[in-house]
């Protein structure tokens, strides 16, 4: 641990002396946009200075080896500071005695890296006096006698992305075995389809398909769901309920289909082959003629709405796995309810499912990363992706 002290009075005059210039050599925006909000007090202005040098000191090199403007210090949600350096990432204390300000810094072993552009500034920060239902309600119909892992997956993946309630909706022959590995997400069974229905009504947004029976039930279920004006994300067993029947989609629910080029092929009838050789063009076509954002899953995942479109870059051959889509799909439909563009939450749903397939090939190797490791590093995405959260 390195530890830092100046005179406020000190940096109060040189801040006098040359204002803005000042702190535009020493501080990056977002740590002028706070000393700002707390009217550039000298108290402020020294405190963030000092765990600087702290930082530069604890690496060894002070000011010498870097500049003051290399190191970044930060505020979390509840106004505790962290810093960082060139990926490296620091535990941050500062205090004030006096006329001085002093600042501890501790190298920490994992590191912040920054968020593509496009999505920079996409997530609200968590207010201190919210509650669980400020982000989001989601149903998740998923699983089936011998496939409850599935559901698991898909509510452990939304529940990390930080969806406030995970609703499991199971049958009576699998609902017993799905409470005794769902510790956090809440199973729920119904004795109709009309009690089920009205359940669903009251949700913010709805996953429908990860291991899903392919009966008349759901088929039902399904029909009832497109009528809602909800956020829907259709996946997997779905797509069996839906292929022969396209006109489902003509509805008013705001939709997204997640599936990998062997679902696409059965949904429009055109081989795998084909596919590969026009993939965005066909990708785009699609989602624009049933008015659905479509995520053509696979190397380089395609999140379209038939006029936008993003190409993902992050992810890795471990994730070619099964279970790796139940979490994409858990991952996308916690964004739903907290971002308006269903477009933008899909395709921040694939960039961070690839970055925690990352994050675990990195330190499993990739043949060993399993579709629960994922959802393990999910987690790194939140807490260390810089600029994520807007700034408010």
């Amino acid at each position: 641990m390195a530890i830092d002290i100046i005179r406020i009075s000190k940096v109060e005059k040189i801040f006098k002396k040359h204002g803005q210039k000042f702190l535009e050599k020493v501080f990056n925006d977002q740590e002028i946009l706070h000393i700002q909000k707390k009217a550039f007090r000298a108290q402020t202005i020294a405190g963030i200075f000092s765990a600087k040098e702290a930082v530069l000191k604890e690496i060894g090199t002070g000011i010498k080896g870097n500049s003051l403007k290399d190191v970044n210090i930060f505020y979390d949600s509840k106004g505790k500071p962290f810093g960082s350096l060139f990926k490296k990432t620091f535990d941050i204390s500062i205090s004030h005695e006096g006329d001085y300000a002093l600042a501890s810094a501790l190298k920490k072993d994992e590191d912040f890296f920054e968020v593509d552009d496009f999505f920079k500034g996409l997530l609200k920060k968590r207010k201190d006096d919210s509650h669980k239902g400020d982000y989001g309600k989601l149903a998740i119909i998923s699983g089936s006698k011998g496939m409850i892992g599935c559901a698991w997956l898909a509510s452990g993946a939304a529940l990390r992305s930080g969806v406030g309630l995970a609703y499991l909706l199971a049958r009576q022959d699998y609902a017993d075995a799905l409470s005794v590995i769902s510790k956090e997400a809440i199973v729920k069974v119904f004795k109709n389809k009309e009690e089920e229905v009205e359940f669903l009504s009251g949700m913010n947004a709805i996953l429908m398909g990860p291991g899903i029976y392919v009966d008349k039930k759901n088929r039902e279920i399904l029909t009832e769901i497109l009528k809602m004006d909800k956020k829907v994300l259709l996946d997997a067993s779905s797509f069996d309920l839906l292929k022969d029947n396209l006109d489902l989609l003509k509805s008013k629910a705001d939709k997204v289909l997640t599936p990998h080029l062997g679902e696409f092929s059965k949904l429009t009838n055109i081989s795998i082959e084909e596919i590969k050789k026009n993939k965005l063009n066909l990708a785009k076509s699609f989602a624009k003629e049933q008015g659905v954002v479509l995520v053509l899953k696979g190397h380089k995942t395609i999140v379209t709405d038939g006029d936008r479109l993003y190409e993902n870059h992050t992810g890795n051959p471990a994730m070619a796995k099964a279970g790796s889509g139940d979490v994409l799909s858990g991952i996308i439909s916690a964004l739903m309810p907290r971002i308006e563009d269903t477009f933008m939450a899909s395709a921040l749903g694939v960039y961070i499912h690839g970055l925690a397939g990352d994050f675990a090939a990195e330190k499993l190797g990739q043949e060993s990363v399993l579709a629960r490791d994922l959802i393990s590093n999910i987690y790194k995405v939140f807490k260390f992706g810089q600029n994520l959260y807007k700034d408010e």
